[in-house]
């Protein structure tokens, strides 16, 4: 059975698939105040900290990580 962190990790990347981002996470952490992700597109890097742990770890299938997702997609200038 998978940690909760290789889950997040698998959740994360299962939802930009789904979502069709042309991004990566390229680190995830968790810490005490929830994950940190470090996301990437080409040059560009955005980071995310602060994220609840159940946005990440219930699944790839859940509003708040589609939210997640979408919110990244934007910031990279990319189309819903």
């Amino acid at each position: 059975m998978p940690s909760r962190e290789e889950s997040a990790v698998t959740n994360l990347r299962q939802a930009i698939r789904d979502a069709n981002g042309d991004f990566v996470a390229e680190l995830t952490e968790r810490g005490v105040g929830g994950y940190f992700v470090l996301f990437r597109k080409g040059q560009v890097v955005h980071r995310e900290s602060q994220i609840d742990a159940f946005v990440l770890e219930d699944g790839p299938a859940t509003d708040a990580i589609r939210n997640l997702v979408d919110k990244v997609k934007a910031v990279f200038g990319e189309r819903r």
